[in-house]
């Protein structure tokens, strides 16, 4: 992924917050100086996010390769540990 998307996201999410924290700034009482920060810190969440998601060129991963088929080498077991011959 090219990081055109991140940058737009991250500067729209940041503005998103910005704006979150501003508008809730004014509130009092016991948590009224940490609300907006919490409510700044969701919006860049959920915004970046949701910009990220429309904007970046998203592709399907490729199939993983096919498993290679193992061959039993001799008499040997694949549960002996090699401690010697029987």
């Amino acid at each position: 992924m090219v990081s055109g998307p991140r940058t737009i996201s991250s500067v729209v999410g940041f503005a998103a917050a910005a704006f979150a924290w501003w508008l809730s700034k004014g509130q009092s009482g016991a948590l009224g100086s940490v609300l907006p920060t919490v409510y700044a810190v969701i919006a860049f969440g959920v915004v970046a996010s949701l910009v990220m998601m429309a904007t970046a060129s998203l592709h399907t991963a490729p199939a993983p390769p096919a498993p290679i088929a193992e061959t039993a080498h001799g008499s040997h077991s694949q549960d002996s540990l090699g401690g010697g011959h029987h």
